[in-house]
């Protein structure tokens, strides 16, 4: 929590911790900001890992095969006109998170909503969780990603060398 914090102090929007499970992402904590209009889930919530920056990292994390193996299993739903339901094309993201180190969503899940995440991997290579900040496209503009992107890659990576000790 207080690498959570750090981050969502250093971006001024909320942060949020997920794991993968199944095809969805799980939310485990959250840290959210004092703007008024804000992206609203819970710890407990799950959404698909196709469509979101959180699950974007997580797949992108793990070998190609077995991220394909979940999008196979996910329902492919298009819940904005901006949703990518191709498998093809989700690869090809999943290929630019890779080599940018960051996913990137923008009005994918909704209309309305950025978001940017990045994955923690444990000591032995292990994809554990990822971490988010979302933001409304209101405040959003393209420099923003610029700005929050290596923040939180830096967050990551601390939560990485903090799992790696315990």
């Amino acid at each position: 929590m207080p690498v959570l914090s750090q981050l969502q102090r250093e971006v001024s929007e909320t942060v949020n911790l997920a794991v993968l499970d199944g095809t969805e992402v799980l939310y485990v904590a959250r840290i959210a900001t004092e703007h008024f209009l804000q992206v609203h889930v819970e710890v407990g919530s799950r959404l698909p890992a196709y469509c979101t920056a959180l699950g974007r990292a997580l797949l992108a994390a793990l070998p190609s095969a077995q991220a394909r193996a979940v999008l196979r299993a996910s329902e492919l739903v298009a819940h904005t006109p901006n949703t990518l339901v191709d498998i093809d094309d989700i690869e090809r993201e999943l290929d630019r998170t890779r080599r940018r180190g960051y996913a990137v969503i923008k009005e994918e899940l909704a209309s309305g909503l950025i978001s940017v995440a990045c994955a923690v991997i444990g000591p032995e290579g292990q994809v554990l969780a990822a971490v988010n900040v979302p933001v409304p496209s209101v405040r959003f503009s393209e420099d923003i990603v610029d700005t929050i992107a290596p923040r939180l890659q830096e967050a990551c990576l601390r939560l990485s060398q903090t799992l790696a000790v315990c």
